[in-house]
């Protein structure tokens, strides 16, 4: 319970195109392209804006899992640029294998960028295990009914 209410404080706590594009992505299970063609907004702002959403809500659980709420500082082991972006851009399957392969290679000798990307994983576990709100069933048909629509009039 204090983890879920932690998690909702800190979605609530979101800037609201951050929140957006965070429940239809990472709660709602909706693909980048379908979050932007819904939002009307490029694939990358997508990209972007549910990058900084979860490292937000990484940074305010931090405490109650137990980890740092500051970033780790640079690492100085040649890390690909902010290792933390490419985690989630790993997570969600959107980088090429050998950008992959760099990346777990300077996991396995960094553990301040290791500690930060399992931080980051057991958020997004966390965000996808917390029961979403009741919502009255007839509402929640309306409002799938309403995106598909929107989606297939594009």
């Amino acid at each position: 319970r204090e983890l879920a209410t932690a998690l909702t404080h800190a979605i609530d706590g979101l800037e609201p195109s951050q929140r957006e594009v965070l429940v239809l992505r990472d709660v709602e299970g909706l693909s980048a392209p379908e979050v932007a063609r819904i939002l009307g907004m490029s694939i990358e702002a997508v990209k972007s804006r549910l990058h900084r959403a979860r490292v937000a809500i990484r940074e305010q659980l931090a405490p109650v899992l137990g980890r740092p709420a500051i970033a780790p500082p640079p690492c100085g082991h040649g890390a690909p640029p902010d290792v933390l972006t490419l985690f989630s851009q790993h997570l969600d399957g959107e980088i090429d294998p050998s950008v992959c392969a760099t990346m777990e290679a300077h996991l396995a000798q960094c553990h301040h960028c290791r500690d930060a990307c399992e931080s980051l994983k057991r958020t997004l576990a966390i965000c996808r295990q917390v029961p979403t709100p009741d919502v009255p069933t007839a509402l929640a048909a309306s409002v799938k009914a309403a995106i598909n629509a929107f989606l297939n009039q594009r």
